[in-house]
């Protein structure tokens, strides 16, 4: 994005897999991961999702935007927040989004 503000110790997972909207405010210490992995049944399974952080949002210090999570267009995360996979921030609040749920 254009006018995005890169504060000090920001962490991006994967650079070229994360889409970051216009005049958008990341904070210090602030993680943008779009791969994970984990265990089923002791198979490894990689989890993967473009985090998307629309235009005018702003990410406070030390928060945490998981695999394939959305930041709604302007919206503030707070300080610390962690916005787990595959979940979408809105009206101050994480939501479920089961558009990319699958067992």
């Amino acid at each position: 994005g254009i006018g995005v503000i890169w504060s000090p110790h920001v962490l991006v997972i994967d650079r070229p897999f994360i889409n970051i909207g216009n005049n958008v405010v990341l904070g210090h210490g602030t993680t943008i991961v779009s791969h994970s992995f984990t265990y089923r049944d002791k198979i490894p399974l990689l989890y993967f999702g473009v985090p998307i952080i629309e235009d005018k949002a702003i990410l406070g210090g030390l928060s945490k935007v998981g695999v394939g999570a959305k930041i709604y267009n302007g919206e503030l995360v707070p300080l610390g927040t962690a916005v787990f996979p595959f979940r979408h921030w809105y009206n101050g609040k994480s939501h479920f989004s089961s558009k990319w749920y699958r067992q």
